[in-house]
């Protein structure tokens, strides 16, 4: 970053990420808004699919780009402390071909802390909060392990039609764990020339950033004219 005239501060060289580290314009802003559903399947669980030390994993497709900052499942906790964790992974081959290894390290993205105590209402879905989050893509196909805690699938159709299940207590039937995947989506606005407004570009106060002159610069409308923001 160089101090130009009047105080103002400019970048000359290479590409500006701000919220990212792998801007795709010359200015690339990143933010992220409040987390929602990418991903879920609310049935009633069946049966369980895993104890402390047999674990089920369960893939999703999904439908939101951004940070996923937790995943909630059925389990049952007695005990007074919290306990067990969800893995996440990249693709699902492994759920499909249902040969799953435990905490595998291979395709791991990201690990939750874990979940509350003294839990066992089968007709809620418990949260696994993942911190820090873990960026994911709308289309992609991802995994969950659930490990250390006591876990419950749903063995009967309905299904999960967008992704498969690997119980090692019911290896030969079908079924899927009831989860609601949590994804932050992402805003991104990638500037090669033009200015991006923030508010009407015809009224007093808005905002502009934008690059003029190849500087990056954030400018104020005031009495119909746009002055560059003093540093």
């Amino acid at each position: 970053f160089k101090e130009g005239q009047n105080g103002n501060i400019y970048y000359s060289e290479g590409h500006l990420g701000m919220g990212t580290d792998d801007p795709v314009g010359m200015v690339d802003v990143m933010s992220y808004g409040d987390a929602m559903v990418t991903a879920s399947y609310e049935q009633s669980p069946t049966n369980g699919c895993s104890s402390d030390d047999i674990h089920c994993w369960q893939s999703f497709t999904a439908t939101t780009t951004g940070l996923l900052t937790k995943i909630s499942v059925p389990i049952c906790n007695t005990r007074s402390i919290p306990r067990g964790n969800i893995n996440l992974y990249e693709g699902d081959e492994c759920v499909r071909n249902k040969n799953c290894v435990d905490a595998s390290p291979v395709g791991l993205l990201g690990t939750s802390g874990n979940g509350p105590a003294d839990v066992c209402d089968l007709s809620k879905l418990y949260d696994f909060t993942f911190d820090p989050p873990v960026p994911v893509v709308a289309g992609q196909v991802y995994s969950f392990q659930i490990k250390g805690v006591t876990a419950y699938a749903k063995l009967s159709a309905p299904l999960y039609a967008d992704g498969f299940s690997y119980h090692s207590t019911n290896l030969n039937v079908d079924g899927d764990v009831p989860f609601k995947a949590f994804v932050k989506p992402s805003n991104e606005i990638v500037l090669n020339a033009d200015y991006q407004y923030y508010g009407n570009p015809a009224v007093d106060g808005t905002f502009r950033i934008g690059l003029a002159s190849g500087k990056l610069v954030i400018q104020k409308r005031a009495g119909g004219t746009w002055s560059d923001i003093q540093a």
